[in-house]
């Protein structure tokens, strides 16, 4: 693939590098129209904010968690229409206390994802006014029990 048919996603890893400097940890063009970045969860906010303001990014595909056994890795996936992109941001969280910042001021549809990230794992969402209510797990699910979690042990007679 030549740097051409690349112009885009390079415009993007550019922008990110400028904007994050040594914040930002890892940036990659996985393929065509695929880029991912890794940033601090500290700079989570800033960047959509900063990709909304100049790259008119406006939605928010998903975001997804996973248990990496000494952290956890929460991914938000987005599409900025403009350039055909989806990228993917990761921020990694310590597994002892994690935590990311609310975005469903950003992106309203994130509020199902959020819960689902509190429910199956057990990442603080900070700034969410309202109770996490189950979106998945009986209303009976026992209060500690996160069932995506790698330590999990699947042994709930209670639920």
């Amino acid at each position: 693939m030549s740097d051409q048919n690349l112009a885009a996603e390079n415009e993007i890893v550019s922008m990110l590098k400028k904007y994050l400097g040594d914040d930002l940890k890892d940036i990659n063009i996985q393929r065509r129209h695929r880029v991912w970045a890794e940033i601090p969860v500290s700079k989570l906010r800033d960047t959509l904010q900063f990709l909304i303001d100049n790259r008119n990014l406006y939605y928010l595909s998903t975001i997804s968690g996973v248990d990496m056994k000494d952290h956890f890795e929460m991914l938000y996936h987005l599409f900025l229409h403009e350039d055909k992109i989806e990228l993917t941001l990761t921020v990694k969280l310590p597994h002892d206390n994690p935590s990311v910042p609310t975005i469903i001021d950003l992106f309203p549809g994130a509020d199902m994802a959020e819960r689902e990230a509190h429910e199956m794992f057990g990442i603080n969402i900070e700034g969410r006014d309202e109770e996490l209510k189950h979106v998945e797990l009986p209303d009976t699910w026992p209060e500690g029990q996160y069932p995506l979690r790698k330590d999990w042990s699947g042994n709930n007679e209670e639920a």
